[in-house]
Order: structure tokens, then sequence, then C-alpha cells
């Protein structure tokens, strides 16, 4: 859109964030791996089954709410920032959220199926390792200031982890979806471009 109205473009900042789109799944992958390295030592010190099943039972949970967490700081925050930059203020950021919430509830099946049973089988231990590892690495790019994709960090952290496990990993739907990552940004700015030539 900038391009396209002829306003200055901060490629310092693009090449962060480009750099940072590149990194989040590799940091993501590494975090998983040392989160289930030293959870699963834990996990063997508890002796009783029932125990053992409820702990991992709340430590996922734990790991999906710091994730519910990060996608509100994350990807919400992306669309909130363009209407802070309009000068758009009231209750906007609530409707916004709301609307996240239905989004989930009605188009997130498909999705949700890819990353939690198509890329590699995931246990409790693996589910937990990979979702907490994931989070932390968006957490980290939040605190620098560097939006990233929550999506990008869990596909890194669960493929990173099944790799490390000598787990199967589905090789072609992970071409596929790094293929997609690489178009729908272009794909993006082409209609943006597009769009504001005909609207300008």
């Amino acid at each position: 859109a900038s391009l396209a109205l002829g306003l200055p473009v901060d490629w310092g900042t693009v090449g962060r964030i480009a750099s940072a789109w590149v990194l989040s799944p590799i940091v993501a992958a590494l975090f998983a791996v040392a989160v289930y390295r030293l959870y699963k030592p834990l996990l063997r010190r508890i002796k009783c089954l029932r125990n053992l099943e409820l702990t991992q039972k709340w430590l996922v949970f734990t790991a999906a709410a710091f994730s519910a967490f990060n996608l509100g700081a994350n990807e919400l925050s992306n669309v909130a920032g363009l209407m802070e930059g309009l000068g758009v203020d009231g209750p906007f950021k609530l409707i916004l959220a709301l609307i996240l919430t239905l989004g989930a509830l009605t188009f997130s099946y498909d999705v949700m199926m890819t990353v939690g049973r198509d890329i590699s089988p995931l246990g409790p231990t693996s589910a937990f390792s990979s979702q907490f590892g994931a989070s932390l690495a968006v957490s980290a790019a939040n605190l620098i200031g560097l939006p990233v994709s929550s999506g990008q960090a869990i596909v890194g952290a669960i493929s990173g982890l099944g790799l490390y496990k000598g787990e199967h990993v589905n090789l072609k739907l992970l071409t596929g979806i790094v293929k997609g990552w690489v178009i729908a940004p272009v794909f993006a700015g082409a209609i943006s471009y597009v769009l504001i030539t005909f609207l300008a």
C-alpha cells in the first residue's frame, strides 16, 4: 500500500520482521526440544498413573492458555495497530477480540487438524513441549516488538521436536506449508498494491 501511494517504506524494519519470520520456527523448535528434555525426566518421578494423567492434562491446558494469550498479544495487535495508526479509538479492541473468538469457533477446524494430527504424532508430552516452546518463541519476539506468526512457531516446534525424537514428520505437508508462508505475504502485498492503485 505504501509503495502504491508513493510513501516511504522503512526497509530496515521490514528486513527485521522478515528475519523474525524465518527465525521464529527455528527458535520455536529449539525451545520445544529444550522444554521436552526438561519436562520428560520430571514426569518420570510421578509414579501414580492417575496423577500423571492429571498433571499432563493441566500442563497441556496451561500451554494452550499461554498460546492463546500470545495470540491476543501478537495476532490481534497486528490488526489493532492499523486502526491505532488511523486514530480509531474506543472499544474496538474488545470487538476485535470477540471476532477473533468467533473465527476460532467457526473456521479453525481444518487448521487445528493439520497442526494437531497431520504434521507429526503428538502425545501429551510432545503437545505440551511444542505448544510451550512455540509460545516462548512468540513471547520473545513480542518483547522486542517484532510481529511473528503463532502458526509458524507451532509448526516449527512440532516439526523440530518430531525430528529430534526420530518420529515421522510429514515433509510433503511441511513443504506445502512453507510455500504458503512465502506466497501469502507476497500475494497480500500484490493485492494491496492493486487495490490502492485503483482506489487512490
